[in-house]
C-alpha cells in the first residue's frame, strides 16, 4: 500500500480549486465548498479515488500492461522524465495530436518520447484533460481506461478513474507523479515477484 494522507494532500494545495464562476456542476459531489470566492475539494474523496487509481496503476503494471502520461503542464516534464526513468513507461509531452491513438502507429512518431513504444497504452494518466479533450473520444473508443485529475470545472464522467483535486498547480501535478510512479515501481516489483514463483515451480 502507498502511504499519503490527508495533511499531504493538503500541504500540497489539492483541494484548490478554480474560482467559484468556472466550475462543472457534474463536479459538485466532491466539492466541499467555497472559501474566497474558491471552489474547495473534498479530500476525503481525494483520498478515497486517489488510493484506488493507484491500486488499478500497480496491478495494470504487474500483469505487463503499459502505461501512457500526457503531460500537459508547463514546467513538468523533465520532473517527470527523471522519475519514470527505467520504469518502461512512456510520456508525450505539452501537446495532443489527434489520432494519437486510433492512428497510433502514424502519429506516435509525431513525438520523440513515444517512437519506441510498440503498442497501444494500457491505459492513460493525464492531469489537464480541458488541454486535449479528443482523447476521450479516442479511448473510448478503443477501451483505454483514462485516470486523471478531475478539478472543479471538469466533468468526472470524461474520466474511467476520476481523482478530484487541483490540476493546475505544479506543486500538486508533482506530488500525483510521485504517487503514480511509486504505483508503477510497486507493480514492476509484483510482476517480478510472480516471474520468479513461476520460475521457481518449473526448476522444482
Amino acid at each position: 500500500m502507498i502511504k499519503f494522507g490527508l495533511k499531504q494532500l493538503f500541504s500540497y494545495n489539492v483541494h484548490l480549486g478554480h474560482h467559484k464562476t468556472r466550475w462543472n456542476p457534474q463536479v459538485s459531489p466532491f466539492l466541499y465548498g467555497i472559501r474566497n470566492n474558491v471552489h474547495i475539494i473534498n479530500l476525503e474523496y481525494t483520498f478515497y479515488m486517489l488510493r484506488r487509481s493507484l491500486y488499478f496503476i500497480k496491478e495494470i503494471i504487474a500483469n505487463r500492461g503499459n502505461i501512457l502520461f500526457l503531460n500537459l503542464t508547463i514546467g513538468t516534464y523533465k520532473y517527470l522524465l527523471k522519475k519514470l526513468n527505467k520504469t518502461g513507461q512512456f510520456v508525450a509531452n505539452f501537446k495532443y495530436i489527434g489520432g494519437l491513438l486510433t492512428n497510433f502507429r502514424n502519429v506516435k512518431s509525431c513525438y520523440r518520447t513515444l517512437r519506441k513504444m510498440k503498442r497501444l497504452p494500457s491505459a492513460i494518466i493525464v492531469t489537464k484533460l480541458s488541454a486535449c479533450p479528443t482523447i476521450v473520444q479516442e479511448a473510448k473508443k478503443l477501451n483505454i481506461p483514462i485516470i486523471g485529475i478531475v478539478d472543479s470545472n471538469n466533468n468526472p464522467n470524461n474520466f474511467t478513474y476520476p481523482i478530484p483535486g487541483n490540476a493546475e498547480s505544479i506543486v500538486s501535478i508533482k506530488f500525483y507523479y510521485a504517487l503514480f510512479i511509486k504505483a508503477i515501481k510497486s507493480g514492476i516489483n509484483k510482476r517480478k515477484f510472480y516471474f520468479l514463483r513461476r520460475y521457481r515451480r518449473k526448476v522444482m
